[in-house]
């Protein structure tokens, strides 16, 4: 008896991003970080990253440092408390992205 799946050259997986679904928002979250310049200001590095959501809510996810479980809080207090804690800046992440387009 043959097994189809014999006659057919093994196709190499898809990368999980081709696999994704799609789905259409009005609006979308926005991507931000929490930087730390090192002490002579020639590099840093990312301390927490900020996912702000449509509306006044917002996701902080320290990187490495106490706490690190994610937070819900709001962008204000981010700007009034969390800089502050985390002796950093808020800068807007940009960087080359993928297209995985069928």
């Amino acid at each position: 008896m043959l097994d189809e799946r014999t006659l057919v050259p093994e196709i190499p997986e898809l990368p999980w991003q081709l696999r994704l679904g799609l789905v259409f928002v009005d609006e979308k979250p926005t991507l931000f970080a929490l930087y730390r310049r090192d002490e002579d200001g020639t590099g840093g590095r990312v301390v927490a990253w900020l996912m702000v959501l449509p509306g006044d809510h917002a996701v902080l996810i320290p990187v490495d440092e106490s706490p690190s479980r994610p937070i819900v809080t709001t962008l204000r207090s981010v700007q009034r408390r969390w800089l502050r804690l985390l002796e950093s800046e808020l800068v807007q992440v940009v960087g080359p992205q993928a297209q995985h387009m069928l």
